[in-house]
């Protein structure tokens, strides 16, 4: 990608068309980026515009967007012999560009002529003839005024993002939990998800990010709460790197952006009201359960390839110094597995969906877990032990 932050790609207003534009860029850069680009973009759309790129040279880089009318990327990429220094702006199908890149060796150069209705790709002496369209048709989203500003490395915002992202919901009807609630209180950034069946819990504390900006006082859920989609959290995990590059987040209102050196990501956010998520939470246990994160994710893997491949369930028989798990489908088959554990409490059995389990461990990093029950009706929780206080995981039993 360019060496030049993705923040220049709304710097610009374009105000040659193209006409006798021409210009060379590199196939395997150019791929790179549809890659990218290609996620955002909905091949069956309605809206045939969302189907293209918009395309926009300047200073030497190809400024490239793709939008689904919900979120938007960015990204931008070197080009040599481009022959105008004015911003010039132009569309091309995302879908056929993508796959003329993958047919043409990494280590050619394409060169590219816009025209007002029509592009020309040709390499050694292969020609394409691409369809494009107006490209003040291509709709962006508004630019918004951002009432807070933060920074945090990448590593640790898709931290916090993977160990909450797997409990959102998925085309729930309740339309404000297909998103991750973002929660700004001067001190930490928090996030929740939950599907209603299950939620996960995070946060970063100061330590790991700089606050660039904020307007409002922490104490106004109004100001301070923000649900992103699915499909931003989706983006973001894909494209975000276990690195210590810096990310800024800036947050409006109705609005939000992700910017990288490399990318940047505009989002809308969903306006609704998140639930209360801390009435969800427990906070007396009757039953309290530590074994090891290994033994339990092993356990769990094992009994999952025979449980029922619609529920998943299974029953944990909790003792005093064993667990018990079973489970069965309906072919009759069974599986029975016993985990060594410390029980504090009664004995208690309880269903849980294996799946929501195998979600957790897959992101609790300490050697121990903690197991907290109430009864066989309420929600359960489950807590990395010596590990981050502000993680929490909750599932609900299943009756079995």
């Amino acid at each position: 990608m360019g060496n030049k932050s993705a923040t220049e790609l709304k710097s610009a207003s374009p105000s040659t068309n193209a006409t006798d534009l021409s210009f060379t860029v590199s196939n395997q850069s150019l791929n790179k980026a549809l890659k990218i680009l290609s996620g955002v973009v909905d091949h069956s759309q309605v809206i045939q515009i969302l189907g293209y790129l918009k395309c926009t040279i300047q200073n030497g880089l190809l400024a490239l967007i793709a939008s689904n009318s919900e979120i938007e990327i960015h990204i931008s990429i070197p080009v040599s012999d481009a022959n105008t220094t004015d911003p010039t702006s132009f569309t091309l199908p995302c879908r056929k560009l993508f796959d003329i890149t993958r047919t043409i060796d990494s280590d050619a150069n394409l060169t590219i002529h816009p025209r007002e209705s029509w592009s020309e790709i040709s390499v050694a002496k292969t020609r394409f003839k691409l369809a494009s369209l107006p490209v003040n048709s291509f709709p962006q989203l508004t630019k918004f005024s951002s009432e807070h500003r933060i920074q945090v490395t990448q590593n640790d915002l898709l931290h916090l993002l993977n160990r909450t992202g797997f409990a959102m919901a998925s085309q729930d009807v309740r339309f404000f939990l297909n998103g991750m609630l973002i929660r700004l209180d001067g001190q930490k950034i928090h996030a929740v998800a939950t599907d209603g069946h299950r939620l996960s819990l995070n946060a970063l504390d100061q330590s790991s990010f700089s606050k660039l900006k904020t307007e409002h006082d922490a104490s106004d859920p109004e100001t301070t709460h923000f649900i992103v989609p699915r499909k931003t959290i989706q983006e973001l995990r894909k494209h975000l790197q276990e690195s210590d590059a810096p990310v800024e987040l800036a947050i409006g209102s109705q609005h939000m952006s992700i910017v990288s050196d490399e990318i940047a990501i505009y989002s809308n956010l969903i306006d609704g009201k998140y639930p209360n998520y801390q009435k969800l939470i427990p906070r007396h246990f009757n039953h309290q359960v530590e074994l090891s994160t290994d033994v339990l994710r092993r356990s769990i893997n094992k009994m999952a390839i025979l449980a029922n491949e619609k529920f998943h369930g299974a029953r944990f028989q909790f003792e005093a110094d064993k667990l018990t798990i079973s489970t069965h489908n309906v072919n009759h088959e069974e599986a029975v597995d016993e985990l060594p554990i410390a029980l504090t409490g009664d004995p208690i059995r309880v269903g849980f969906n294996l799946m929501y389990l195998v979600d957790i461990l897959s992101v609790v990093a300490t050697e121990r877990i903690r197991i907290n029950i109430v009864d066989v009706k309420s929600s359960v929780s489950f807590e990395e032990v010596d590990g981050n206080q502000d993680s929490l995981f909750i599932v609900m039993p299943l009756s079995i």
